[in-house]
Protein backbone atom coordinates (compact mmCIF):
# COMPACT_ATOMS: atom_id res chain seq x y z
CA UNK A 1 0.00 0.00 0.00
CA UNK A 2 1.33 3.40 -0.99
CA UNK A 3 0.45 6.43 1.08
CA UNK A 4 0.78 9.78 -0.63
CA UNK A 5 2.57 12.50 1.35
CA UNK A 6 0.09 14.69 3.19
CA UNK A 7 -0.22 18.02 1.43
CA UNK A 8 -2.86 19.76 3.50
CA UNK A 9 -3.23 20.87 7.09
CA UNK A 10 -6.31 18.66 7.34
CA UNK A 11 -4.26 15.57 6.49
CA UNK A 12 -1.71 16.48 9.14
CA UNK A 13 -4.46 17.09 11.65
CA UNK A 14 -5.41 13.43 11.37
CA UNK A 15 -1.87 12.26 12.07
CA UNK A 16 -1.73 10.38 15.40
CA UNK A 17 1.73 11.64 16.40
CA UNK A 18 1.79 15.34 15.59
CA UNK A 19 -0.25 17.79 17.62
CA UNK A 20 1.13 21.16 16.63
CA UNK A 21 3.24 22.58 13.84
CA UNK A 22 2.69 26.31 13.86
CA UNK A 23 2.02 28.86 16.60
CA UNK A 24 -1.59 29.11 17.69
CA UNK A 25 -2.89 25.95 16.06
CA UNK A 26 -3.17 22.81 18.21
CA UNK A 27 -4.87 19.64 17.03
CA UNK A 28 -6.29 17.34 19.70
CA UNK A 29 -5.41 13.69 19.22
CA UNK A 30 -5.64 10.68 21.54
CA UNK A 31 -2.72 10.35 23.96
CA UNK A 32 -2.16 6.68 23.28
CA UNK A 33 0.80 4.54 22.30
CA UNK A 34 1.40 4.55 18.57
CA UNK A 35 3.91 2.30 16.79
CA UNK A 36 5.40 3.63 13.58
CA UNK A 37 5.78 0.51 11.46
CA UNK A 38 5.37 -0.24 7.78
CA UNK A 39 3.08 2.24 6.06
CA UNK A 40 2.73 4.17 9.30
CA UNK A 41 6.46 4.90 9.21
CA UNK A 42 6.21 6.02 5.59
CA UNK A 43 3.28 8.27 6.48
CA UNK A 44 5.20 9.78 9.39
CA UNK A 45 8.32 10.52 7.34
CA UNK A 46 6.24 12.14 4.61
CA UNK A 47 4.33 14.08 7.25
CA UNK A 48 7.61 15.37 8.66
CA UNK A 49 8.71 16.42 5.19
CA UNK A 50 5.55 18.45 4.67
CA UNK A 51 5.48 19.78 8.21
CA UNK A 52 9.05 21.08 8.33
CA UNK A 53 9.11 22.19 4.72
CA UNK A 54 6.06 24.43 5.22
CA UNK A 55 6.25 25.60 8.83
CA UNK A 56 9.79 24.82 10.01
CA UNK A 57 8.72 23.49 13.42
CA UNK A 58 6.53 20.88 14.98
CA UNK A 59 5.61 19.51 18.39
CA UNK A 60 5.34 15.80 19.08
CA UNK A 61 2.83 14.57 21.64
CA UNK A 62 3.34 12.03 24.42
CA UNK A 63 4.69 8.61 23.56
CA UNK A 64 5.96 6.04 23.63
CA UNK A 65 6.53 5.79 19.88
CA UNK A 66 8.46 3.03 18.16
CA UNK A 67 10.51 4.05 15.12
CA UNK A 68 11.55 1.40 12.62
CA UNK A 69 12.77 3.71 9.83
CA UNK A 70 15.40 6.44 9.96
CA UNK A 71 14.00 9.97 10.07
CA UNK A 72 15.94 12.41 7.91
CA UNK A 73 15.39 16.15 8.14
CA UNK A 74 17.32 18.05 5.48
CA UNK A 75 17.11 21.63 6.61
CA UNK A 76 16.36 23.77 3.53
CA UNK A 77 17.54 27.33 3.14
CA UNK A 78 13.99 28.71 3.40
CA UNK A 79 13.43 28.09 7.13
CA UNK A 80 15.08 26.53 10.19
CA UNK A 81 13.60 23.25 11.39
CA UNK A 82 12.87 22.35 15.01
CA UNK A 83 11.87 18.86 16.06
CA UNK A 84 10.31 19.47 19.50
CA UNK A 85 8.93 17.05 22.06
CA UNK A 86 6.68 17.66 25.03
CA UNK A 87 9.50 16.95 27.51
CA UNK A 88 12.01 14.12 28.08
CA UNK A 89 9.58 12.36 30.44
CA UNK A 90 6.63 12.78 28.07
CA UNK A 91 7.85 12.23 24.52
CA UNK A 92 9.49 8.80 24.59
CA UNK A 93 10.92 7.34 21.38
CA UNK A 94 12.05 3.75 20.91
CA UNK A 95 14.51 3.17 18.06
CA UNK A 96 14.48 -0.43 16.82
CA UNK A 97 16.07 0.13 13.40
CA UNK A 98 19.77 0.34 12.54
CA UNK A 99 22.03 3.32 11.94
CA UNK A 100 20.79 6.82 12.76
CA UNK A 101 17.50 7.44 14.54
CA UNK A 102 17.52 11.10 13.45
CA UNK A 103 19.66 12.64 10.72
CA UNK A 104 19.42 16.44 10.72
CA UNK A 105 21.64 18.79 8.76
CA UNK A 106 21.53 21.92 6.64
CA UNK A 107 21.66 20.92 2.98
CA UNK A 108 22.23 24.45 1.74
CA UNK A 109 25.94 24.96 1.11
CA UNK A 110 26.87 28.62 1.73
CA UNK A 111 28.82 30.37 -0.98
CA UNK A 112 31.11 32.18 1.45
CA UNK A 113 31.45 32.71 5.19
CA UNK A 114 28.79 32.77 7.88
CA UNK A 115 27.12 35.82 6.36
CA UNK A 116 26.16 33.74 3.32
CA UNK A 117 24.18 31.19 5.36
CA UNK A 118 20.57 32.08 4.64
CA UNK A 119 19.03 30.32 7.61
CA UNK A 120 20.48 29.93 11.08
CA UNK A 121 18.90 27.68 13.67
CA UNK A 122 17.14 24.32 13.84
CA UNK A 123 17.58 21.39 16.17
CA UNK A 124 15.87 18.80 18.35
CA UNK A 125 14.76 19.28 21.97
CA UNK A 126 12.59 18.04 24.84
CA UNK A 127 12.39 14.28 24.29
CA UNK A 128 13.97 10.93 25.14
CA UNK A 129 15.13 8.32 22.65
CA UNK A 130 16.14 4.76 23.51
CA UNK A 131 18.10 2.34 21.34
CA UNK A 132 16.37 -1.03 21.60
CA UNK A 133 18.47 -3.10 19.22
CA UNK A 134 21.67 -5.05 19.78
CA UNK A 135 22.98 -3.81 16.44
CA UNK A 136 24.80 -0.60 15.60
CA UNK A 137 22.46 2.25 16.41
CA UNK A 138 23.04 5.98 16.65
CA UNK A 139 20.88 8.58 18.29
CA UNK A 140 21.18 11.96 16.57
CA UNK A 141 23.48 12.43 13.57
CA UNK A 142 23.86 16.11 12.78
CA UNK A 143 26.42 18.67 11.59
CA UNK A 144 26.57 21.41 8.94
CA UNK A 145 24.50 23.64 11.22
CA UNK A 146 24.78 27.16 12.59
CA UNK A 147 23.02 28.29 15.80
CA UNK A 148 21.23 24.96 16.12
CA UNK A 149 20.19 23.68 19.53
CA UNK A 150 19.95 20.08 20.70
CA UNK A 151 18.76 20.54 24.26
CA UNK A 152 16.92 18.81 27.11
CA UNK A 153 17.40 15.36 25.58
CA UNK A 154 17.92 11.85 26.90
CA UNK A 155 19.85 9.60 24.48
CA UNK A 156 20.11 6.18 26.10
CA UNK A 157 21.20 2.61 25.32
CA UNK A 158 23.00 3.12 22.02
CA UNK A 159 25.53 0.59 23.25
CA UNK A 160 26.83 -0.21 19.76
CA UNK A 161 26.89 3.33 18.40
CA UNK A 162 26.95 7.05 19.08
CA UNK A 163 24.47 9.09 21.12
CA UNK A 164 25.27 12.47 19.49
CA UNK A 165 27.27 12.46 16.25
CA UNK A 166 28.27 15.95 15.02
CA UNK A 167 29.63 15.34 11.56
CA UNK A 168 30.55 17.93 8.93
CA UNK A 169 29.70 16.69 5.45
CA UNK A 170 28.92 19.89 3.48
CA UNK A 171 30.37 22.90 5.28
CA UNK A 172 30.89 23.54 9.02
CA UNK A 173 29.26 23.52 12.47
CA UNK A 174 29.21 26.77 14.43
CA UNK A 175 27.49 28.52 17.37
CA UNK A 176 25.48 25.43 18.36
CA UNK A 177 24.35 24.18 21.79
CA UNK A 178 24.40 20.49 22.76
CA UNK A 179 22.80 19.74 26.14
CA UNK A 180 21.77 16.15 26.87
CA UNK A 181 22.11 13.04 29.04
CA UNK A 182 23.81 9.99 27.57
CA UNK A 183 23.37 6.61 29.27
CA UNK A 184 25.00 3.31 28.31
CA UNK A 185 26.21 4.35 24.86
CA UNK A 186 29.21 3.27 22.81
CA UNK A 187 30.22 6.93 22.39
CA UNK A 188 28.48 9.77 24.18
CA UNK A 189 29.64 12.42 21.68
CA UNK A 190 31.63 12.24 18.45
CA UNK A 191 33.08 15.26 16.62
CA UNK A 192 33.75 14.18 13.05
CA UNK A 193 34.47 15.37 9.49
CA UNK A 194 33.44 13.69 6.24
CA UNK A 195 33.42 16.69 3.91
CA UNK A 196 33.08 20.45 3.87
CA UNK A 197 35.48 21.99 6.38
CA UNK A 198 36.88 20.67 9.65
CA UNK A 199 35.54 23.60 11.72
CA UNK A 200 33.45 22.96 14.86
CA UNK A 201 33.68 26.47 16.34
CA UNK A 202 32.04 28.50 19.10
CA UNK A 203 29.88 25.61 20.31
CA UNK A 204 28.75 24.67 23.82
CA UNK A 205 28.80 21.03 24.93
CA UNK A 206 27.06 20.02 28.17
CA UNK A 207 27.04 16.23 28.39
CA UNK A 208 25.98 14.23 31.43
CA UNK A 209 27.41 10.73 30.91
CA UNK A 210 26.38 7.53 32.61
CA UNK A 211 28.19 4.18 32.78
CA UNK A 212 30.91 5.08 30.31
CA UNK A 213 33.54 2.34 30.38
CA UNK A 214 31.33 -0.62 31.18
CA UNK A 215 31.42 -2.04 27.65
CA UNK A 216 34.36 -0.33 25.97
CA UNK A 217 32.44 2.92 25.84
CA UNK A 218 34.15 6.23 25.15
CA UNK A 219 33.10 9.63 26.38
CA UNK A 220 34.05 12.00 23.53
CA UNK A 221 35.69 10.93 20.27
CA UNK A 222 37.59 13.47 18.17
CA UNK A 223 38.16 12.04 14.71
CA UNK A 224 39.08 12.85 11.09
CA UNK A 225 40.72 16.18 11.83
CA UNK A 226 37.87 17.96 13.61
CA UNK A 227 39.11 21.44 14.53
CA UNK A 228 37.50 23.17 17.52
CA UNK A 229 37.99 26.83 18.39
CA UNK A 230 36.44 28.89 21.21
CA UNK A 231 34.35 26.01 22.54
CA UNK A 232 32.92 25.54 26.04
CA UNK A 233 32.74 22.13 27.71
CA UNK A 234 30.98 20.80 30.81
CA UNK A 235 31.37 17.04 31.08
CA UNK A 236 30.15 15.23 34.18
CA UNK A 237 28.70 11.92 35.31
CA UNK A 238 29.88 8.45 36.25
CA UNK A 239 32.30 5.97 34.72
CA UNK A 240 32.09 2.31 35.70
CA UNK A 241 35.14 0.13 36.02
CA UNK A 242 35.20 -3.19 34.22
CA UNK A 243 36.03 -6.75 35.28
CA UNK A 244 37.45 -7.39 31.79
CA UNK A 245 40.11 -5.41 29.89
CA UNK A 246 38.67 -2.17 28.62
CA UNK A 247 39.79 0.38 26.06
CA UNK A 248 37.41 3.08 27.24
CA UNK A 249 38.62 6.68 27.27
CA UNK A 250 36.90 9.86 28.40
CA UNK A 251 38.61 12.20 25.90
CA UNK A 252 39.72 10.10 22.93
CA UNK A 253 41.65 11.67 20.03
CA UNK A 254 42.18 9.36 17.09
CA UNK A 255 45.79 8.97 15.91
CA UNK A 256 46.97 10.88 12.86
CA UNK A 257 43.68 12.76 12.61
CA UNK A 258 45.25 16.17 13.18
CA UNK A 259 42.41 17.11 15.51
CA UNK A 260 43.02 20.32 17.47
CA UNK A 261 41.17 22.23 20.18
CA UNK A 262 42.26 25.83 20.65
CA UNK A 263 41.34 28.56 23.15
CA UNK A 264 38.58 26.57 24.79
CA UNK A 265 37.19 26.23 28.32
CA UNK A 266 36.77 22.83 30.03
CA UNK A 267 35.07 21.82 33.25
CA UNK A 268 35.25 18.05 33.78
CA UNK A 269 33.79 16.33 36.84
CA UNK A 270 33.78 12.55 36.48
CA UNK A 271 33.37 9.82 39.06
CA UNK A 272 34.26 6.14 39.00
CA UNK A 273 33.03 3.31 41.17
CA UNK A 274 36.64 2.15 41.52
CA UNK A 275 35.49 -1.39 42.18
CA UNK A 276 36.93 -3.52 39.37
CA UNK A 277 40.48 -3.86 38.12
CA UNK A 278 40.13 -2.20 34.73
CA UNK A 279 39.52 1.54 34.71
CA UNK A 280 38.85 3.93 31.83
CA UNK A 281 41.61 6.29 30.69
CA UNK A 282 41.20 10.00 31.33
CA UNK A 283 42.59 11.17 27.98
CA UNK A 284 44.32 9.80 24.88
CA UNK A 285 46.07 12.62 22.98
CA UNK A 286 48.42 11.08 20.39
CA UNK A 287 51.07 12.86 18.35
CA UNK A 288 49.54 15.05 15.66
CA UNK A 289 46.60 16.11 17.86
CA UNK A 290 46.54 19.05 20.26
CA UNK A 291 44.75 21.02 22.96
CA UNK A 292 46.36 24.42 22.90
CA UNK A 293 45.39 27.48 24.91
CA UNK A 294 42.42 27.96 27.17
CA UNK A 295 41.55 26.63 30.62
CA UNK A 296 40.82 23.19 32.07
CA UNK A 297 39.45 22.27 35.48
CA UNK A 298 39.23 18.51 35.79
CA UNK A 299 38.32 16.43 38.83
CA UNK A 300 38.57 12.65 38.44
CA UNK A 301 37.26 10.90 41.56
CA UNK A 302 38.36 7.39 42.56
CA UNK A 303 40.49 5.40 40.11
CA UNK A 304 41.42 5.99 36.47
CA UNK A 305 44.13 4.94 34.07
CA UNK A 306 46.54 7.81 33.55
CA UNK A 307 46.39 9.91 30.42
CA UNK A 308 48.46 9.08 27.36
CA UNK A 309 49.82 12.32 25.93
CA UNK A 310 51.95 12.40 22.80
CA UNK A 311 50.52 15.55 21.21
CA UNK A 312 50.63 19.17 22.30
CA UNK A 313 48.73 19.84 25.53
CA UNK A 314 49.00 23.41 26.81
CA UNK A 315 46.30 24.81 29.09
CA UNK A 316 46.10 26.62 32.37
CA UNK A 317 43.93 25.40 35.23
CA UNK A 318 43.77 22.65 37.84
CA UNK A 319 43.63 18.87 37.47
CA UNK A 320 42.79 16.53 40.32
CA UNK A 321 43.02 12.76 40.08
CA UNK A 322 45.51 12.35 37.22
CA UNK A 323 48.92 13.89 37.76
CA UNK A 324 50.11 12.70 34.35
CA UNK A 325 48.02 15.41 32.68
CA UNK A 326 50.91 17.85 32.57
CA UNK A 327 51.27 20.41 29.84
CA UNK A 328 53.25 18.85 27.03
CA UNK A 329 54.88 20.26 23.91
CA UNK A 330 56.04 17.26 21.84
CA UNK A 331 58.68 19.18 19.95
CA UNK A 332 60.20 22.66 20.00
CA UNK A 333 60.87 23.68 16.39
CA UNK A 334 62.32 26.99 17.56
CA UNK A 335 65.34 25.28 19.13
CA UNK A 336 68.47 25.13 16.99
CA UNK A 337 71.94 23.90 17.87
CA UNK A 338 74.21 26.46 19.53
CA UNK A 339 71.50 29.12 20.01
CA UNK A 340 69.84 30.01 23.34
CA UNK A 341 66.10 29.31 23.32
CA UNK A 342 63.82 31.25 25.69
CA UNK A 343 61.05 29.26 27.38
CA UNK A 344 57.86 31.19 26.46
CA UNK A 345 55.51 29.28 28.78
CA UNK A 346 55.29 28.31 32.45
CA UNK A 347 58.14 26.63 34.32
CA UNK A 348 58.90 23.52 32.29
CA UNK A 349 60.98 20.37 32.02
CA UNK A 350 62.80 19.93 28.69
CA UNK A 351 63.47 16.23 28.08
CA UNK A 352 66.28 15.44 25.62
CA UNK A 353 66.85 12.01 24.08
CA UNK A 354 69.13 10.87 21.26
CA UNK A 355 71.03 13.12 18.90
CA UNK A 356 74.71 14.04 19.25
CA UNK A 357 75.01 16.54 22.09
CA UNK A 358 78.21 17.89 23.60
CA UNK A 359 76.77 20.33 26.14
CA UNK A 360 73.49 21.70 27.50
CA UNK A 361 73.40 25.17 29.05
CA UNK A 362 70.56 26.68 31.13
CA UNK A 363 70.71 30.45 31.46
CA UNK A 364 74.22 30.30 30.02
CA UNK A 365 75.49 27.86 32.67
CA UNK A 366 76.77 24.46 31.57
CA UNK A 367 74.78 21.70 33.30
CA UNK A 368 77.29 18.87 32.85
CA UNK A 369 74.54 16.66 31.35
CA UNK A 370 73.83 15.95 27.68
CA UNK A 371 70.49 14.12 27.94
CA UNK A 372 67.54 13.64 30.24
CA UNK A 373 65.37 16.25 31.97
CA UNK A 374 66.36 19.92 32.34
CA UNK A 375 64.32 22.38 34.41
CA UNK A 376 63.86 25.67 32.58
CA UNK A 377 61.76 28.27 34.39
CA UNK A 378 59.52 30.73 32.56
CA UNK A 379 61.63 33.25 30.65
CA UNK A 380 64.85 31.31 31.13
CA UNK A 381 67.00 29.96 28.30
CA UNK A 382 68.27 26.57 27.24
CA UNK A 383 71.07 26.05 24.73
CA UNK A 384 72.03 22.75 23.12
CA UNK A 385 75.49 22.33 21.59
CA UNK A 386 76.48 19.44 19.33
CA UNK A 387 76.19 18.16 15.79
CA UNK A 388 72.75 16.44 15.76
CA UNK A 389 69.71 17.94 17.51
CA UNK A 390 68.14 15.49 19.97
CA UNK A 391 64.44 14.71 20.29
CA UNK A 392 62.97 17.35 22.60
CA UNK A 393 59.79 17.02 24.65
CA UNK A 394 58.65 19.87 26.87
CA UNK A 395 56.40 19.44 29.92
CA UNK A 396 55.08 22.37 31.92
CA UNK A 397 53.07 21.53 35.00
CA UNK A 398 49.58 22.79 35.69
CA UNK A 399 48.27 22.77 39.25
CA UNK A 400 47.55 19.31 40.59
CA UNK A 401 45.29 18.45 43.48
Amino acid sequence: MTIAPPDTDVALGQHPMLIEWRPGIVYQTPLAKYNLVGDDAALTNSAFAYLFGKYGAGTVKRGPFTFTDKTTINVPYVAPMYFEGSGPDATLNNWVGTGDWLRMYNNYVPSGGSSSILVWGGGCSNMSTFGLSNGTQNGIHTGDMKRARFTNLNLHHFSGGIAMWVDNTLFWTEDCIFDYHSQDTGVALQLDVHGGTNAHDNCIYHVNMGQIGANNQNGVNFINGANLYHTVWYLHGGIRSSSTPTTSTLLNFFPSSGTSIAHSFFIIQMESDGGAANKPTTMNLPAGCSINGGFMYADFMNSYNSATIGGQFQVSGHINGDNTMANHVPASPGITLGTPFTNPQNDAVFCLTGGTVTAVLVNGVTTGQTSGPFIVTAGSTIQINGSVLPTINVYSMIAQG
